[in-house]
């Protein structure tokens, strides 16, 4: 569905009807200077042209209604397909060499552009394209060209469609699936003997990596193939995935984390598409959505995310009071997910302990917080004393 903002028509003489005009001025000179009444009849009705011809450029372009045919939704940079419609309304007149310029279209492709629009007639173009920008309503700005008749004029009409039409963000897949029980590259020394390595069903035997614990290594494994094998095990889902979003940071102001929004978003996105992929069911409160909680059980409650997701405005806050209530209220066997557009280091350490494993992601960095440790500087780090002298 679009709705169709103000037209604005302009035209213009074309290189090819300046020409004509000089050319016609200097027949008229020629001709009255030399007494050739033919030559300067010539000259008088090319000239007229260029005033007969205005108004039937201008016209050329009335009765024209574009059209789209458009998928119900798409993620961002995703191509689809469109299809570009363009029709005569008129009964009794056709249309002669229109053009169309549809910013829908994406950068390489113009549009389309008709020779002869018959009475009543549609022309019609397949179009290959994708949208970079999130969001349900969209702004296109489009443009029908014309230089009928003979070229002389060059008229344009420029018009705006209000496009509602729902694009999603780009889902980017959060570091913290790739492995479910590492703490990240500055916590996995601390935790390693936390890791639960042996839960789940024996998988298989792969080659030892870097990386892998000593006490998975398959001795007979090893001993037949002469390199090191370790064990793999199949890691028992969560029964329950809880995505929490937020925008607090005590100290930044409300514009400072506009552009990293976007990139959370496509975070977010890419988190709950992998919570409904494990086809785990799960809650997904956020900021923006007055902290209310969407249960993501069925693939309609999944459109439904995606479609609060295209729509989502940043809401920034100060305080954490709302993040910790909504912590305070989540089940000890759920995974849980804190989202942020604002950098870790900003917000955790408002937060408090908890019995239950934390995954606290931003656009830029991943920290898994167990329970029992707190990531906190101390105080001597937070307000370094002066130098005594």
């Amino acid at each position: 569905m679009s709705r169709r903002g103000r037209r604005s028509a302009r035209t213009r003489l074309t290189g090819r009807g300046g020409i004509l005009l000089l050319v016609c001025l200097l027949t008229v000179a020629v001709g009255g200077m030399l007494g050739e009444e033919e030559v300067v009849r010539m000259g008088l009705f090319g000239m007229l042209l260029v005033p007969v011809t205005y108004p039937l450029s201008r016209w050329n372009l009335s009765a024209l209604d574009l059209s789209r045919d458009l998928p119900a939704h798409c993620f961002v940079g995703e191509v689809f397909r469109m299809d570009l419609k363009l029709s005569n309304g008129s009964q009794f007149l056709p249309r002669f060499g229109v053009e169309l310029e549809d910013a829908m279209s994406g950068p390489t492709e113009r549009g389309l552009s008709a020779r002869v629009i018959g009475p009543g007639g549609v022309v019609q173009r397949r179009i290959r394209t994708r949208v970079l920008r999130r969001g349900i309503r969209h702004r296109i700005r489009c443009a029908l060209i014309s230089e009928f008749p003979l070229g002389i004029w060059r008229t344009s009409r420029e018009f705006s469609d209000h496009l509602d039409f729902t694009v999603f963000p780009r889902p980017v897949r959060p570091r913290a699936f790739d492995d479910p029980g590492s703490a990240g590259a500055s916590d996995s020394d601390e935790f390693e003997s936390d890791r639960r390595d042996l839960a789940g069903d024996f998988h298989g035997i792969r080659e030892f990596q870097p990386g892998d614990r000593l006490k998975m290594i398959h001795w007979p494994a090893t001993a037949r193939t002469g390199t090191l094998q370790v064990r793999v095990f199949d890691r028992p889902l969560p029964q329950h995935f809880c995505v929490i979003y937020h925008s607090i940071s005590p100290t930044k102001a409300e514009g400072e984390y506009v552009d990293a929004f976007e990139g959370a978003m496509e975070l977010l996105c890419g988190l709950i598409r992998e919570c409904r992929l494990q086809q785990v069911p799960f809650d997904l409160l956020a900021s923006f959505h007055g902290w209310k909680a969407m249960p993501v059980r069925t693939e309609a409650d999944m459109e439904a995310a995606l479609h609060l997701l295209a729509s989502a405005r940043r809401h920034g806050e100060r305080d954490a009071g709302c993040l910790v209530r909504a912590l305070s209220a989540v089940g000890r066997h759920s995974r849980v997910f804190v989202l942020s557009d604002v950098p870790v280091k900003e917000w955790e350490p408002l937060l408090p302990e908890f019995p239950f494993e934390l995954n606290c992601i931003s656009v830029a960095d991943l920290r898994i917080r167990r329970p029992g440790r707190v990531f906190r500087l101390s105080p001597a780090k937070q307000n370094p004393s002066p130098a005594v002298s």
